[in-house]
């Protein structure tokens, strides 16, 4: 019963708010960004919101710090193991990476609600430049255990779809238009079946770890 409460308030909890930070934070941010035209209640409710968000990726940061070499133990692994799913915990730029992970979506937020309607290509300009510093981060740190150089493959494919978004304020002969447009589809279509091939090779080789691990115990006198 302990492990189940645990379980429910602690990692489903963190994952399900991780799962909808960008979200909350886009959200919050283009409502607040209306200014005067909110009702009391609605500047509250979403100044709340981005509050959370704000402090969130700090909380999980000094969580993560306080308790480096801990991270490992089954306590902490129940508890809020979700943060560090398959990352390195050899040494705090490894660890920290869900923080980066929600820093950016924080950024591109920022940039989605202030930026964008006035200066789109500046705003993908600067995601663009975000992009590159996580994959100086992905190649330069491997904070994963497994799977870094698919996370690489993903980046790179979302760095060339937002150098496609600049291109495409610029003015382009219809044929030309309609490649680029057809360049953009196939790089989405090739990250979205990256990112699908690598959740079908994790959940198969989590398949087999368990299944190994009942056939071991089942063996076993």
């Amino acid at each position: 019963m302990i492990e189940l409460k645990d379980q429910i308030f602690w990692n489903t909890i963190l994952r399900t708010f991780i799962q909808m930070y960008l979200d909350i934070t886009i959200v919050s941010l283009t409502v607040l960004s209306e200014g005067k035209k909110l009702s009391l209640t609605t500047l509250i409710i979403n100044l709340a919101l981005m509050g959370a968000a704000m402090f969130f990726p700090m909380g999980i940061f000094l969580l993560l710090m306080k308790n480096q070499s801990k991270l490992n133990e089954k306590d902490k692994i129940k508890k809020y193991g979700t943060l560090y799913q398959n990352v390195d915990t050899s040494s705090h730029l490894k660890t920290t990476y869900i923080v980066s992970f929600l820093l950016r979506r924080l950024v591109f937020a920022v940039l989605t609600a202030f930026v964008a309607k006035n200066n789109g290509s500046f705003g993908i300009s600067m995601v663009v430049i975000l992009n590159m510093i996580v994959q100086v981060y992905l190649v330069a740190v491997q904070p994963l255990v497994s799977g870094n150089r698919i996370e690489l493959a993903s980046e790179i494919l979302l760095h060339y779809t937002f150098l496609s978004f600049v291109f495409a304020d610029m003015q382009f002969t219809p044929v030309s238009s309609y490649n680029m447009g057809w360049f953009s589809v196939a790089i989405v279509g090739s990250l979205i079946a990256i990112n699908l091939l690598n959740m079908f090779i994790e959940v198969v080789s989590s398949a087999y770890r368990s299944a190994k691990l009942a056939w071991i115990n089942y063996k076993r006198p």
